[in-house]
């Protein structure tokens, strides 16, 4: 599909042109009184309920403000007649009334028409913020040349530059046969740029004069970054409507949502990360606004840095984002400022920073990123006091490790940050869990892994109840700030009997002692060590808790007697369990709970239900005593166990087969078979073999056949100093049938001491030598 634009001839270019310099309806005298006194205006009332601290509601109210704020802002409208109230000419369809929808987003029954709002763009430099009706053509993903300038939210390349907000429905692609034909609307139409929002949906396969959709915008014209264009393109760059939210889509409302680095408009240069901010969408929010006093939230951007130059130019020169890490997130988010003419501001956060600025036409202006305390608001009910005497009855130590403040174990962690690794802590605190009139919404799924959940499902740890809401906790305002709150995370095979902690409105903090640890390897690397995970209910005042001990079975079709899993877990382990938390899982689920060992350990995500048994050990790190959780993974009546060799290490295959005392230079080999394809391993004594080099030949491996196609014998060279050895087979996964052979010693390697070892390899099929390979080098030759 070929797009062109035939339909651009010289006589309607010509007409286009002028008409852009016709001069502009003059606006009332009083229009900018008027618009300033209901702008003023403010939604009044407020729903009680400490919960709204938690929610996103900053971005939501701010959906009411543009209802009175932006309403306010029709600057060139025709008058209506008397006693006639002012129309748009799109209809009701695409102009909803300006009564909040459920989740609190509105839009205006009175937006500009697309006339008006091109009446506004003839005004040279008036940026002011403006809602406008009309329809929208679709969006059409046609080949397009290479884009040689450097991008801007204000420039239009191919294929945005096909895409109109028209005053009237008007279909404007034409295909004959192979070709098609893309033409301008004939009615009045501006150009919107959705850079900084999610672009509505407009269905491309209806019928012609019906592919269009009814939608409401909030935007303005000439934005400052029009000026950063290429100068041939800066005057047609200010033309471009720069759409600061999408209000309304076929009548209905649209709330204020983050548009991530998978929607993002410069798809093909994204890089493939997670998307999981260290901060969460109501703390940035609640910074942001901060600095524009009765200001609300009209978008907001979460992309990696890489994209950021895209949506911000002026940045190119900025002293610290060209240069930082390309992969990190920022946040980007427009703010309306309705304290004088409505204007939209940007700030800009780099992630789990301090750099916080906001972004104007010189640059980066920056700003203090300050601990910003929860609303005060007379309607809503205090938080009581810390009851003095809570703790009273409370341990000092469980399970040999000491109870700590919640205070206390943020100075330890400012202190030594990632030093103290998995170390299992015991926290005494307030808690205070989800309000259960508030949910996530989509609602997480009732097996999910212990990842940071959205605003309403937060869970609270305090030094004392009248902290909550007041703190934004772990996910810190300010990362140098850290503050007597944690909001743990709860795996769903934790038990967590707390008495309720909310009756009806108001949070009703409970004293606790709850196990837990940082550093887990369920939660994403780079955000795993801020959040601690919750591992045991240690101790409540209002309920004993009894032996820590806990089985949880997220599946009845498991038979084996938990004793047994345990027992099997604790053989092969060096260490002896101090307490057991173990966990039993269908096979389809296991990579919901333990994502990250799914994807190592493939053979837990089908067959027979799994066992999950995490043990609490001794353990040495940098030469201090510590307890930390020993994982380890087995199928529902199966041999093979998966087990973390360290608490801070990802867990791996036990080796399947030992061979004791194969030479007089060898104690043990031991053989870990990823694949479960070796049936048994015997010694090489006695056999008459012809030996030859794995390929690539210079590297330290032979091979043998054995006495049947099924058998290979393998040979290496190593210090006499490590007499414990360790032969681990992995298959290719290219489906080539070659079977990746390397071994390893956990000794030190003494190459002036050299000494020849093998085995023989018995598989449950057929082997070809040649389907054997090496990296393993000893020599370095």
């Amino acid at each position: 599909m070929s797009p062109t634009n035939s339909a651009w001839d010289d006589t309607r270019l010509e007409a286009a042109f002028a008409a852009r310099q016709a001069p502009a309806a003059v606006a009332p005298a009083d229009l900018l009184a008027a618009t300033l006194a209901r702008i003023g205006g403010r939604p009044a009332g407020r729903a009680t309920g400490r919960v709204q601290r938690l929610a996103p509601i900053l971005g939501l109210a701010a959906a009411l403000v543009i209802v009175v704020g932006l309403a306010g802002g029709r600057l060139a409208t025709t008058p209506p007649a008397a006693g006639e109230s002012p129309r748009s000419s799109i209809g009701s369809a695409a102009a909803p009334s300006s009564s909040a929808s459920a989740d609190g987003s509105a839009a205006t029954s009175e937006p500009l028409t697309v006339s008006a709002a091109l009446e506004v763009r003839a005004r040279a430099g008036d940026d002011r913020e403006i809602t406008v009706a009309g329809f929208l053509s679709p969006w059409f993903a046609v080949p397009c040349p290479a884009l040689l300038q450097p991008r801007n939210p204000t420039r239009l390349a191919c294929p945005d530059s096909f895409q109109y907000l028209m005053e009237n429905p008007e279909h404007l692609r034409t295909t004959t046969g192979t070709t098609t034909q893309f033409g301008p609307p004939r009615g009045p139409a501006i150009q919107p740029s959705f850079a900084l929002v999610t672009r509505p949906d407009v269905p491309t396969d209806q019928p012609a004069g019906s592919d269009t959709a009814p939608v409401v915008l909030v935007g303005h014209f000439h934005d400052r970054r029009s000026a950063l264009c290429m100068p041939h393109d800066v005057a047609t760059c200010g033309q471009t409507f720069v759409v600061d939210r999408v209000a309304a889509i076929d009548g209905r409302p649209v709330g204020v949502a983050t548009k991530g680095l998978n929607e993002h408009w410069d798809e093909a240069t994204q890089t493939n990360i997670a998307e999981h901010p260290s901060d969460l969408e109501a703390d940035v929010d609640r910074l942001v606004l901060g600095y524009v006093p009765g200001g609300s939230i009209l978008s907001r951007q979460l992309v990696t840095i890489d994209l950021v130059l895209g949506i911000e130019p002026v940045l190119t020169d900025d002293g610290v984002v060209p240069h930082f890490d390309p992969a990190a997130l920022m946040w980007i988010v427009t703010v309306l400022d309705s304290s004088d003419v409505p204007k939209a501001r940007t700030f800009a956060l780099i992630d789990g920073t301090n750099w916080f600025a906001e972004v104007t036409e010189e640059g980066a202006v920056m700003h203090d990123r300050r601990a910003a305390a929860g609303p005060s608001d007379g309607a809503l009910t205090p938080v009581p006091s810390a009851d003095p005497t809570a703790f009273d009855s409370a341990p000092t130590s469980v399970l040999g490790i000491q109870v700590r403040d919640v205070a206390t174990v943020m100075r330890d962690r400012q202190a030594t940050m990632d030093d103290l690794g998995r170390d299992e802590l015991a926290i005494r605190a307030w808690y205070v869990g989800p309000n259960p009139a508030a949910a996530c919404e989509p609602a997480a799924a009732p097996i999910h892994p212990p990842t940071p959940p959205c605003d309403e499902a937060r869970r609270w740890l305090l030094d004392r109840p009248e902290q909550f809401g007041a703190e934004v906790g772990q996910l810190r305002t300010n990362p140098e700030h850290w503050p007597a709150v944690l909001n743990p995370l709860l795996p769903v095979d934790v038990p967590f009997d707390v008495p309720a902690t909310w009756a009806g409105p108001d949070p009703v903090p409970r004293a606790v002692i709850v196990l837990g640890h940082f550093e887990d390897n369920r939660v994403d690397a780079y955000a795993g060590n801020l959040y601690f995970v919750l591992d045991a209910l240690a101790w409540t005042r209002d309920r004993p808790v009894g032996t820590l001990d806990t089985l949880t079975r997220l599946t009845s079709a498991a038979t084996e007697d938990p004793a047994s899993v345990i027992a099997r877990v604790g053989r092969i382990s060096p260490n002896a369990a101090i307490a057991t938390w173990t966990t039993v899982v269908d096979a389809a689920d296991f990579g919901s709970v333990e994502p990250r060992t799914a994807a190592d350990a493939p053979e837990f995500t089908s067959g027979r239900p799994v066992w999950i048994v995490r043990r609490l050990v001794h353990d040495v790190m940098d030469g201090r005593q510590r307890l930390a959780i020993e994982w380890a993974y087995t199928a529902d009546g199966g041999t093979r166990v998966w087990l973390t060799e360290t608490p801070d290490s990802s867990p791996d295959l036990v080796p399947t087969l030992t061979l004791q005392d194969p030479s007089v230079r060898t104690r043990s080999v031991r053989v870990v078979d990823y694949d479960d394809q070796v049936v048994a391993i015997r010694s090489t004594a006695g056999l008459d073999l012809t030996w030859q080099r794995i390929e690539p030949r210079e590297r330290g491996l032979d091979v043998a056949r054995g006495a049947s196609d099924r058998e290979v014998a393998i040979r290496w060279t190593g210090g006499r100093c490590d007499p414990d050895w360790q032969v681990q087979l992995r298959s290719a996964t290219d489906g080539s049938g070659s079977v990746g052979v390397e071994v390893w010693t956990s000794g030190d390697f003494c190459p002036d001491d050299l000494v020849t070892r093998s085995l023989v390899l018995e598989f449950d099929h057929p082997i070809a030598l040649d389907d054997l390979t090496t990296t393993w080098n000893p020599s370095g030759g």
